[in-house]
Parts: structure tokens; sequence; C-alpha cells
């Protein structure tokens, strides 16, 4: 069974995450939503809709944690999963600001 690792932070890329958990027919998977103003509003309610588990991750803390918040996520892919889905890598670098 492939499990999947999903970060997310906008409505279309959530629209975007369950047609992935469809079309590679995950059975395990965690959905890291990224905090990020008014559109996570959107993105917790149409994952809500979808009756999928997310986790939250609060990007408004000190650079250093964001780091270390990033590594971890990395690490847990290269221990935990099967495949990494990125739904906006641009979004996910300006965090750490590469």
């Amino acid at each position: 069974m492939a499990i999947a690792l999903i970060v997310i932070a906008s409505p279309l890329q959530a629209i975007c995450a369950v047609e992935a958990i469809k079309e590679y027919e995950l059975r395990g998977y965690k959905i890291l939503v990224l905090k990020e103003g008014r559109r996570t509003i959107q993105v917790t309610r149409f994952l809500d809709e979808q009756g999928l588990d997310y986790d939250m991750i609060d990007y408004n803390r000190s650079f250093v944690q964001k780091i270390c918040d990033i590594c971890g996520l990395f690490m847990w892919h290269k221990l935990k999963y099967d495949y990494l889905f990125i739904g906006d890598l641009r979004l996910f670098l300006s965090l750490i600001h590469i």
C-alpha cells in the first residue's frame, strides 16, 4: 500500500489532493494544511465536506522554527512516505526564504 504526504495551502490544491488520492488509489496518506490567511478556512471546509482528516501547520512562527518544520517534513517523507505531493512549491520555498 502506497503512503503519501500531501502539503496544501489553497482550495485548488485541496481539490487536486482529493483527485490525487483517487487517481493513485492512496489508502494511507497524511494531509498537511499550511495556515495561510482566509484561504485556510476554504481549504478546511472543503476537506471536512470530503470527510478527510488533516493537520494544520502554523507558519506565523520564527524563521528558525520554519526551517525546523520544513526539515521535519522531509524527514517524514524519507522515513515514512512513498509519495510527497506539494501543492505549491513556490509558496513552500518562500516560507523558508529560498
